[in-house]
């Protein structure tokens, strides 16, 4: 898993469309702390998986770079927050190394990352979402139309969805005031269990990438 902003662009030509997996919540902690849900533990696959699906069924025009994968937990900080600890609000989570990283990269390749898709997992006993396989986060701001589409040509296409808008997201709320189109995805964890309904979530969601293009 990919750790180093350097390594998330290979070397040669590539084409002018990029879309920038971010996995805020990949690190689980020691001691056990990862059964109260400190960390999305399907989250890194799954961004893998959509990596990894993306080069057959791509267009030439679209580029999915390899995730970038945190390397702190969420006990120590809530990457996808303002603030590492949203109650005492003392740490800007903004000047973690890992978010400076996403905000320089996408600052730095600004012309060619067009959308960030910020990828994370939940528990199946998550009951407002427990009836669900993945659930679309908007921005916070608005139902980008963008966000609409990609939860019709989820359900679409089998895979139960629902949208809804985000809340408290702060890579969202960054990537907005860049400039960026971004998606908070939300994975069940039942697919921990299913890793061939997986892969064809993950072929749907490229398949859809196309469409940004359009």
């Amino acid at each position: 898993m990919s750790t180093d902003i350097k390594q998330i662009v290979p070397p040669g030509q590539l084409p002018s469309f990029w879309v920038f997996l971010t996995v805020p919540h990949a690190k689980c902690p020691s001691g056990g702390l990862d059964r109260f849900h400190f960390c999305d533990k399907l989250a890194p696959e799954a961004a893998l998986c959509i990596h990894e699906e993306s080069p057959s069924i791509l267009n030439s025009k679209v580029k999915v770079l390899r995730p970038f994968f945190a390397d702190t937990p969420r006990t120590v900080c809530d990457l996808n927050r303002r603030y590492c600890d949203m109650d005492k609000r003392e740490v800007d989570a903004r000047n973690h190394l890992y978010r400076r990283g996403i905000r320089d990269f996408v600052i730095g390749y600004s012309r060619n990352v067009q959308f960030v898709l910020d990828v994370h997992s939940y528990p199946p006993d998550h009951e407002p979402w427990m009836d669900y396989t993945l659930v679309v986060l908007d921005d916070g701001f608005s139902a980008a139309s963008y966000s609409v589409d990609l939860a019709k040509f989820m359900n679409d296409a089998g895979v139960r969805t629902l949208l809804q808008r985000g809340r408290d997201n702060d890579i969202h709320v960054e990537m907005r005031e860049l400039g960026k189109k971004s998606v908070l995805l939300e994975f069940n964890e039942t697919l921990l269990s299913n890793r061939s309904e997986l892969r064809s979530i993950c072929r749907s969601l490229v398949i859809w990438f196309n469409r940004l293009t359009n």
